[in-house]
């Protein structure tokens, strides 16, 4: 019997693994992706043909996302839903930009729960993520000159990217962090993790609030396996991880929201010639891209939601105009309303629910929506011109993948919840998840940073119930 099993080797899962094995814990992490790299989890900014912005990336990225099925809901604004989950072993973590920001609660009891179970983690996760901003002094040096030359420009704020990036003992080559680094340490007081790739997790067993084993499928041989723990850990995406719960026999109503408070961040979207005065300078003080790590820089516009983050596209001839991809992304509001259906459809292969996207309500308001689109429009005209096919305009719903919010962690002043503030589910002692489903307030930052702090914190509380447990239960204390 394991200490504890994981399901789910993203970023949430192997960042949790690798704390649990760190601290001498026997761990199990299964995951139930394709193996595309050399090593599991490795991310493919190894290979420098699938560097950010390549044409060979981008159709790997779009192949290994499959799409979330959504029900025509007739909305205030009609957009359209783009939902997905990662087919690859590893996740979504294999395929990310590396960017980390720290998030940004928008109200009073958001910032508490920020400060209580995310802030404190912070410094942790960055450590362990690798995550440093852009190696020059890139926005010192351009953001005058971007405001002398645009006048679009002219009271943004420039912000460094901070990147999470690995590299090799003493070699200057770097790539994009993945679960790989994470579960390959070089600490060897560091504990074991057992892998079991190509498993697929179908059911908690569950009794009197206790979580007993997790049964699981082996794909590749199709038996059906039986993993007794100590405790269980769900750090699937917002979307499967649900599914889980669902297929264990959870339910979801007003006061426990499972699958409920569906949400992304809105994002708009343009790719631009830098052929503007602006453009030209920016380009080249941020290029040519080093290695496969992106090259840009983030946008802030004083008292609005939205920023933007403006990078730097590979394989620009000395001659030719370099190409810019500016993603525009503002507040995504959670509402009960909008929600995962797993109910409607009829069950996968393995038994699974085949969940159904429902969003009524919009994830932001029009007068929000507009704002970035104006804004993004005004950037892209002061930095160049429009590729053909790329003008300013709004993605649908979920292009952004920033999904969060469906396992929500219950705060004071909040309203209800399926996990606790330590991301345990509720009516339970050793059920816990990690992610960023996690998430229960509006923001706008990319959640990988804060997934990970909340895997940090969720993995010293199974540290403290492990040690809790030994001194009662088990004779001497157990000592991390």
């Amino acid at each position: 019997m394991a200490d504890v099993v994981v399901a789910g080797a993203g970023l949430a899962g192997s960042v949790v693994a690798h704390l649990l094995a760190r601290r001498k814990l026997d761990v199990v992490l299964l995951d139930a992706g394709v193996r595309i790299s050399a090593a599991f989890g490795q991310h493919l900014s190894h290979d420098p043909r699938l560097a950010f912005g390549t044409v060979m990336r981008e159709r790997i990225v779009q192949a290994l996302c499959l799409p979330v099925q959504a029900v025509d809901v007739p909305r205030a604004t009609p957009t359209p839903l783009s939902f997905s989950t990662c087919a690859v072993g590893g996740g979504a973590a294999t395929l990310w930009t590396g960017i980390s920001e720290r998030s940004d609660p928008h109200d009073e009891a958001a910032q508490r729960f920020h400060a209580r179970c995310i802030e404190p983690y912070y410094a942790e996760a960055e450590a362990l993520l690798g995550v440093e901003p852009s190696p020059d002094d890139v926005v010192g040096r351009v953001a005058p000159r971007l405001r002398d030359a645009a006048p679009e420009l002219r009271d943004a704020q420039f912000v460094p990217l901070r990147i999470a990036a690995s590299r090799e003992p003493n070699s200057p080559r770097r790539w994009i962090t993945g679960p790989a680094d994470l579960l390959a340490p070089s600490d060897p007081q560091c504990g074991g993790v057992t892998l079991l790739e190509r498993h697929v997790a179908t059911r908690i067993e569950h009794h009197a609030g206790r979580a007993t084993a997790l049964a699981c499928v082996d794909v590749v041989r199709g038996a059906e396996i039986r993993l007794a723990a100590g405790a269980i850990i769900v750090a699937a995406d917002p979307i499967r991880s649900p599914a889980l719960l669902f297929a264990s026999g959870l339910r979801g109503d007003v006061a426990f929201p499972l699958g409920m408070y569906l949400s992304d961040h809105p994002m708009a979207f343009a790719k631009i010639q830098a052929t503007s005065a602006a453009g030209s300078f920016l380009s080249k003080a941020l290029g040519p891209p080093r290695e496969s790590i992106p090259a840009g820089l983030r946008l802030l516009r004083p008292g609005c939601e939205h920023h933007g983050l403006v990078l730097l596209e590979p394989g620009a001839s000395d001659t030719a105009a370099a190409t810019l991809r500016l993603y525009w992304y503002t507040t995504g509001y959670p509402t009960e309303t909008n929600h995962l259906d797993f109910a409607a459809l009829p069950a996968d292969e393995y038994g699974l629910p085949t969940p159904l996207a429902c969003l009524p309500t919009p994830l932001a308001p029009q007068e929000t929506l507009g704002d970035m689109s104006t804004d993004l429009a005004a950037a892209a005209k002061a930095l160049g011109e429009p590729l053909r096919g790329w003008q300013p305009r709004m993605m649908p719903v979920g292009s952004a993948r920033h999904t969060f919010g469906t396992l929500r962690s219950a705060f004071a002043g909040s309203g209800p919840g399926v996990t606790d503030e330590c991301g345990r589910v509720n009516g339970f002692s050793n059920l816990y998840v990690a992610g960023p489903a996690r998430i229960p307030y509006a923001n706008s930052s990319y959640p990988a940073l804060a997934a990970a702090a909340l895997a940090i914190q969720t993995g010293n509380c199974i540290l403290s119930a492990h040690a809790a447990h030994h001194t009662t239960r088990q004779g001497p204390a157990w000592k991390p």
